[in-house]
């Protein structure tokens, strides 16, 4: 088994070994093929590239933070004014008003 200061001197002699080596060189062929599989992957359609586009809708070029905040506020504050807001009660001389019923109109009211 090695020591720590063993290893460190093999990796030194492998490092100079290495930069000492000529780089693999490739096919034309496979370059190509390579890179155009990388296109054909860089089109494919996905959700986070639609979910940039709807954030660009909402709020152009900002970070993709900041328009699913600014959709979460307006939707809490929404929901608050909602429930918070005062419910008038009717009149007691007023009646419910419903589908399911006979109108109570007669032709005068026209």
């Amino acid at each position: 088994m090695m020591t720590e200061a063993e290893n460190e001197i093999a990796d030194g002699e492998l490092d100079r070994l290495l930069a000492g080596a000529a780089a693999p060189s490739l096919p034309v062929a496979l370059e190509r093929r390579v890179l155009a599989d990388f296109d054909r992957i860089a089109a494919r359609p996905s959700l986070l590239r639609s979910l940039r586009r709807l954030a660009d809708a909402v709020w152009p070029d900002a970070p993709l933070w900041q328009p699913a905040c600014a959709l979460a506020l307006a939707l809490m504050l929404g929901a608050g004014i909602a429930t918070l807001a005062p419910v008038e009660a009717a009149a007691p001389d007023q009646t419910a008003f419903a589908f399911d019923g006979q109108p109570d109109l007669t032709p005068q009211d026209f």
